[in-house]
């Protein structure tokens, strides 16, 4: 195994923990196979992001320069070929490193590709969790406020029935009330009544009397008169 496959599957590894830490589906397996003994195009450095790792889009920068400068040695390991002697042979030899060159790279922008597949895919969950858990907020906001309004009309109602049950209550005990008063004020009438009709009888009655007693007076003088004429 070349070392800048080594080193990108490290960068690999640590870049899928960083954007699929919350991600717990199989793992990411690639397999690669054994390259050729002879000289590796040289290594271009990618930018190195915040986490210490470089970005995506600068390995796929890098991988793309990597093809390049494969393409351009080939071409001039090419022309070296002609110049010799055993031609078939030299070329067959560099095309067969081309090829694993271009092949190290291939394995190295899949396995960059199924990273930033599953990056999305975390990212579509996190969404789809923010989303939901919004909207469960919301729904039970507007379920509190539904309940807040329920409880509200309710404690009205309440409120309501009360003041007119206290209404009624006020109103029975002002209708007491002047019921007691009338009644009070008519037992004082007929007591009053009953005390001018006793007034009037003793009135009546002594009346009579005088009268009665006037009546014997005249009689007894009338009787004693009669008594001393001869």
């Amino acid at each position: 195994m070349s070392t800048r496959i080594v080193r990108f599957k490290v960068w690999l590894a640590g870049s899928s923990l960083l954007f699929c830490g919350q991600f717990t589906g199989g793992a990411l397996i690639a397999q690669t196979l054994p390259s050729s003994a002879a000289d590796q195009p040289p290594v271009v450095s990618a930018p190195v992001g915040a986490s210490g790792e470089p970005s995506t889009d600068a390995q796929r920068s890098r991988i793309l320069d990597e093809r390049r400068l494969i393409e351009s040695r080939f071409a001039e390991d090419e022309k070296a070929c002609y110049r010799r002697f055993a031609v078939t042979d030299c070329l067959t030899q560099k095309r067969r490193e081309r090829r694993e060159n271009i092949a190290d790279l291939r394995r190295q922008e899949v396995l960059l590709n199924l990273a930033d597949a599953r990056a999305r895919g975390s990212e579509q969950i996190a969404r789809r969790e923010r989303s939901v858990s919004t909207e469960a907020l919301q729904q039970d906001a507007v379920r509190l406020a539904e309940e807040q309004a329920t409880q509200q009309k309710r404690l009205q109602l309440m409120d309501e029935r009360i003041a007119a049950r206290q209404k009624a209550l006020e109103q029975e005990a002002e209708n007491t009330r002047q019921q007691m008063n009338r009644e009070s004020q008519k037992r004082q009438e007929d007591a009053q009544r009953e005390a001018r009709r006793s007034e009037e009888a003793a009135n009546q009655q002594a009346y009579e009397q005088r009268q009665l007693a006037a009546q014997r007076k005249a009689q007894e003088r009338l009787r004693r008169q009669s008594e001393v004429k001869p």
